[in-house]
């Protein structure tokens, strides 16, 4: 799928989302949940865990992966892991 159809797709421009594929910008968590849209895959799954099925794992490494995301703000965090949290829950 080329840029173009992606960013249609998700309702994304495509200016904005090659910034975000180069690392310029950091989309917001609504952002987060267009992109995933757009690309079929649930939210959770831009966050791949590590550390296999252990769910106490998987979360301490969503909270790692969410600590260093400077650029977003507070209540965009709280946001992204209440549906992760939400999605680990589905899921099991």
């Amino acid at each position: 799928m080329t840029v173009e159809e992606f960013a249609e797709r998700a309702g994304l421009s495509p200016d904005y989302v090659g910034k975000v594929e180069q690392g310029l910008y950091v989309p917001s968590a609504e952002t987060l949940v267009r992109i995933a849209k757009g690309l079929g895959v649930e939210p959770g799954d831009l966050f791949p865990p590590r550390g296999g099925r252990d769910t106490a794992a998987k979360r301490r490494a969503l909270d790692e992966l969410l600590g260093t995301a400077t650029q977003l703000t507070e209540r965009e965090l709280v946001l992204l892991r209440e549906l992760a949290r939400a999605l680990m829950r589905h899921r099991a």
